[in-house]
């Protein structure tokens, strides 16, 4: 086999001693489980599983979360032996049967170097707060990222070892990752591609961890990340605005100095923290550049016409563009900046 399977877990049942049981029958694959800082009560469970020959037990001493329980299974299949080729991620807690978990490792293998996502369909009897995960992701995804799926949430995954490095680096602890799983891949040039799994909902999905309101903040995180940037880019420019019409009393100079460095500031915010494009400086710098220079003419012809239009002064004229233009100025700047699509989508 040339493939690992990966299964965080926190708080399991005997279920996931069945599905390794299952598993470890139906292939020689090696079996990677994270006990991601379970209470004592669940030892058993995992003292179970770790009887069977193919799997390894790592277990984090406190509950860290989905995302880095992944990250410490990554680390580890990345050390084994070069004819593991690729990851399949799977849920502890019955949501993903053997078969699908086998129907994601082959297609993975048929289609090298593509990311394989277990997809399911959602219909009247998925658990509600799964649906609204599900939905408001899709969209989220499609919208501002332009990544085309129907199921954005899907722990049942096929990853290339290629992109392991690149997933162990994020650092994100909880659900958030697996939204940054899949931007990363799209950075990296590897295709995602959906095939359908079976959807199963164990009594109504009560077993998951997933928490609605908090996870989906953290899901969305990239797009706070880039509010926040936005924030510290402007408080650079009013500082080095402030400090250099202090030392120099020349407000053009302060001005242009000020705007340098929040130029500056903006891009290495957005390609390190916010995108984190793996894209070269030379080559995402002068679009970059360009599209500020873009932005800026259109808002100062904006700032004209909606003075000239309604009593507004010129700064509240300038919020309220700026606002209206938060979202377009997302998308180009990750569409001609630093996102590049490996399938073209």
């Amino acid at each position: 086999m040339s493939f690992a399977i990966l299964i965080p877990a926190y708080k399991p049942d005997p279920r996931l001693v069945h599905l390794v049981e299952q598993l470890s029958q139906a292939c020689p694959a090696p079996i990677v489980v994270v006990n991601d800082g379970s209470p004592a009560e669940h030892d058993p469970v995992f003292a179970a599983v770790s009887h069977f020959p193919q799997v390894t037990l790592l277990t984090h001493p406190v509950n860290r979360g989905k995302g880095a329980a992944l990250r410490t299974g990554f680390a580890v299949i990345d050390a084994m032996p070069a004819e593991i080729t690729s990851v399949i991620t799977a849920d502890a807690d019955g949501q993903h049967s053997v078969a699908d978990i086998l129907k994601v490792a082959a297609a993975t293998e048929q289609q090298a170097g593509t990311m394989i996502i277990g997809s399911r369909q959602f219909d009247k009897d998925v658990p509600p707060k799964s649906m609204f995960g599900n939905t408001v992701t899709r969209w989220v995804m499609r919208l501002f990222f332009g990544i085309k799926l129907w199921d954005t949430q899907s722990g049942l995954r096929g990853i290339p070892r290629r992109l392991l490095p690149a997933l162990i680096e994020i650092p994100y602890d909880h659900y958030e990752l697996e939204m940054e799983m899949l931007l990363v891949a799209r950075r990296h040039y590897v295709r995602l591609v959906e095939i359908p799994i079976e959807t199963i909902y164990i009594e109504k999905n009560r077993s998951s961890h997933f928490k609605p309101l908090l996870d989906s903040t953290r899901v969305y995180f990239v797009l706070f990340r880039y509010g926040i940037s936005s924030l510290v880019t402007a408080g650079a420019d009013y500082l080095v605005f402030i400090l250099a019409h202090l030392i120099t009393q020349n407000v053009p100079l302060s001005m242009l100095l000020a705007r340098i460095v929040s130029v500056l500031v903006n891009y290495l915010l957005l390609k390190k923290w916010v995108f984190l494009s793996q894209d070269k400086i030379h080559r995402t710098f002068p679009r970059f550049v360009l599209l500020v220079a873009f932005f800026g003419v259109l808002t100062t012809l904006l700032i004209q016409v909606l003075t000239g239009l309604l009593p507004l002064t010129p700064l509240q004229a300038k919020l309220i563009i700026e606002i209206g233009l938060y979202l377009v100025v997302f998308l180009a700047v990750k569409s001609l900046v630093f996102l590049k699509s490996a399938d073209g989508v």
